[in-house]
């Protein structure tokens, strides 16, 4: 036997090992020859898919370990568990070369996939393997068929005009609809692909369809891809700007995501009502270039009327996307001046100084501290933003914190949303997480150390257990002082 480690459960002569060596990277030719001669199974499927090794080598496109493959009596029919053949897995890696291969050993480019009905065609257009393309079609693979792929679809979405073109001339639906609502022309879209773009909308595809689809809008698919000239020739062949998706994001929330300030610019001057997206689950355009720290775009968007105390589902303000995404300070600033309320919080209550301190991004807290943040306000679990201070342990947030007057004795008991070891007060948290100039500050500040927490332990005694020598000496120093003092 030989001493390779697959590195699974399986052994190498058992069914998908030797798929499972393959698909590692670490294969070569000799390593699967040896296996082959201690008995690997060349036709073993691996268990939570059915992938075979010829399915496997197919998809690297190694043609000489295919090539092996088959001399050692892999079968070149057959499907894994998702209905894919080693000849579908070939195309769809676009590695001509193995589907030649397989092709020669008996595979059959009308191999039709069990359930869902898609092609060899489909595959290769979803591969961008043109030679293979064009075999099936001059075979007479049914050029519409396919549940989750079709052939047309996929070319649009790679762009290769020419397939597209064969597609066509071989009668693929240009209205064909997958069943997330994808369409020819919302996969060029999505790549920005233009002249697919106009070939499409040249023969015909509905540039109106499918806005309320998991697939979004033509118009919705060239924004994101943040393709300012895509955008340009939809809305001159007369798309919706203001159209919803079912999320209730428009062309526009997905151009402020994509950052592309050209795109912003050019669905304005066509109509796009900044206001339409508010009731957007995922987070209205403003929220979106302020989460994405996009500056300009941010201020276009407030200049043209966004409303920057808008909510979501969940409660998030266009303030809390900035602090919690990019943490731009000036799209933070620039909000704030315009009328964002620095003590907004989320459902749970958690504010934009939490966040911040989460983030622990310093510069953010002073900005808030300055714009009039509460540095006391608790979320529902009595969380306030020292006790995450304490937490990430950072010393120049819980000093800033600290003069601003955070309660130093602030506890949080009820985890009903938030981590159970936040449970307690900034000290024994910054103890738990072994923050010691954490410690220090809320020790000089008063932090009580005797305090008992929920499972009746105290902050001196936290620290023993974490042995921590200096820690221990500081609160036990603490402790000793306080004792003292006590009348």
């Amino acid at each position: 036997m030989c001493g390779i480690v697959l590195g699974t459960e399986e052994t190498m002569d058992s069914d998908g090992g030797l798929t499972n060596w393959l698909l590692s990277g670490d294969a070569q030719v000799n390593s699967v020859q040896e296996m082959i001669r201690d008995g690997a199974n060349v036709n073993g499927k691996r268990g939570k898919d059915g992938t075979t090794p010829l399915m496997a080598a197919a998809t690297l496109g190694d043609v000489e370990l295919v090539q092996l493959l088959l001399n050692a009596g892999a079968k070149v029919q057959g499907y894994d568990d998702n209905g894919v053949s080693a000849l579908m897995y070939a195309a769809m890696a676009g590695n001509e070369e193995v589907a030649e291969v397989l092709l020669k050993a008996g595979a059959d480019v009308r191999e039709k996939s069990p359930g869902t009905g898609n092609t060899v065609l489909s595959a290769a257009a979803l591969g961008n393997c043109q030679s293979i393309v064009e075999r099936c079609l001059k075979a007479g693979v049914d050029v519409n068929a396919g549940k989750t792929v079709k052939a047309l679809i996929a070319a649009a979405g790679h762009g290769n005009l020419k397939v597209v073109e064969l597609l066509l001339k071989s009668g693929a639906d240009v209205k064909a609809t997958l069943a997330n609502g994808m369409t020819p022309l919302i996969a060029a879209s999505q790549s920005g692909n233009v002249q697919t773009i106009k070939r499409l909308l040249d023969e015909g595809a509905d540039i109106k369809a499918n806005d309320q689809s998991e697939a979004g809008s033509p118009l919705m698919a060239a924004a994101m891809a943040g393709s300012s000239e895509a955008v340009g020739i939809l809305l001159q062949a007369g798309a919706e700007v203001n159209l919803k998706d079912q999320a209730g994001a428009t062309a526009l929330t997905y151009a402020a995501d994509s950052g592309s300030l050209e795109v912003v610019e050019k669905l304005l001057k066509a109509g796009a009502d900044v206001k339409l997206d508010n009731s957007s689950t995922q987070g209205t355009s403003l929220m979106k270039a302020a989460y994405g720290g996009h500056l300009d775009i941010v201020k276009l968007l407030l200049k043209s009327g966004a409303d920057v105390k808008a909510k979501v589902a969940g409660g998030s303000t266009a303030l809390l996307f900035a602090v919690s995404g990019n943490q731009s300070i000036e799209v933070v600033d620039l909000l704030l001046k315009h009328g964002a309320d620095p003590n907004d919080q989320d459902e749970i209550g958690v504010t934009a100084l939490m966040q911040a301190a989460m983030n622990d991004n310093s510069e953010l807290i002073d900005c808030l501290l300055q714009a009039g943040a509460q540095v006391d306000k608790k979320d529902k679990n009595g969380l306030t933003a020292l006790i995450v201070a304490s937490v990430q342990g950072n010393p120049v947030i819980v000093q800033s914190l600290l003069k601003a007057g955070a309660d130093v004795n602030a506890f949080c008991q009820s985890p009903e949303a938030t981590d159970e070891s936040l449970i307690g007060t900034p000290l024994s948290n910054a103890v738990k997480f072994g923050n010691e100039e954490a410690v220090c500050l809320l020790l000089e500040h008063g932090a009580e150390v005797n305090i008992k927490l929920p499972d009746g332990s105290t902050p001196l005694e936290l620290a023993r257990k974490t042995r921590k020598q200096h820690m221990i000496q500081m609160l036990e120093k603490a402790a000793q002082l306080k004792t003292k003092n006590t009348p």
